[in-house]
């Protein structure tokens, strides 16, 4: 019965994705790739499994919920983890000698960027609550209504 909830905390279950792309587009993309990575090898690790099943078995269970990215904020912390794994695969494949140090120098630009994100979205346009229509008009994937 919130007019609030209805209009801006519904939605597809895809809504998460996209909320996390336009809150930290680099953390999302690298911790993607990194769960597609993990699930199609043969290493298992048993740390990343159980971490592996936690997020996509709260990722479940947020889509019967309301569909408001603070609510997901528990998934933030897996993500940025395996993105930080994902950028050591990469550094580690690519230059075996340096990959730590080109790893840290990686995840302080990620750090920077998602800084200036936050202070973007939260302080210079004064977002209160992150709804996906205000980071949209934000981002400039659609005009400011």
């Amino acid at each position: 019965t919130n007019r609030y909830a209805v209009l801006y905390c519904a939605g597809p279950w895809f809504r998460y994705i996209v909320d996390f792309v336009l809150l930290s587009p680099w953390v999302f993309i690298l911790a993607a790739g990194f769960f597609f990575n993990f699930v199609s090898s043969k290493e298992r690790r048993e740390e990343l499994l159980y971490l592996s099943i936690v997020f996509v078995f709260y990722f479940f269970i947020l889509n019967f919920f309301a569909k408001n990215v603070r609510y997901a904020m528990l998934l933030d912390m897996p993500l940025r983890l395996f993105s930080v794994l994902m950028i050591l695969r990469i550094m580690e494949s690519r230059l075996s000698r340096y990959a730590r140090t080109f790893t840290y120098l990686a995840v302080i630009a990620i750090a920077v960027y998602d800084y200036l994100s936050f202070y973007n979205l939260f302080v210079a346009y004064g977002i209160y609550d992150p709804v996906s229509i205000k980071m949209l008009e934000i981002r400039q994937f659609i005009p400011f209504m």
